[in-house]
């Protein structure tokens, strides 16, 4: 059984965290779409992992920031939002358009 994550969050340096961790999925993303014959073991499963590893990484700032809310924790999840959301965005229509030429193919 898993155990509980611990929540450390590094407030100071979360921001240019979250965008290098951005980055680091894009460029998965990118090699990802590129694949030829997408299933779920080559296609599916590495982009939940990346949405996982993504959740484990923000979920802590959310909840303190929900119990525990200070300036500082207010001013990084603000900051913070658009960048998940871009990038959450861009991964549903990725995904959406990859899902939409499957149906495609097998008519």
């Amino acid at each position: 059984m898993k155990k509980f994550l611990e929540f450390k969050v590094d407030l100071d340096n979360f921001i240019e965290n979250l965008e290098n961790k951005v980055e680091n999925n894009n460029a998965k993303i990118e090699k990802l779409l590129d694949i030829k014959e997408k299933n779920f073991a080559n296609f599916v499963k590495p982009m939940e992992l990346m949405e996982e590893d993504m959740e484990e990484f923000f979920t802590p700032l959310s909840h303190l920031n929900s119990v525990n809310n200070s300036e500082k924790t207010q001013e990084i999840y603000t900051n913070s939002l658009p960048i998940i959301t871009e990038y959450s965005t861009k991964l549903l229509l990725n995904f959406h358009k990859i899902l939409i030429s499957i149906k495609l193919l097998k008519r």
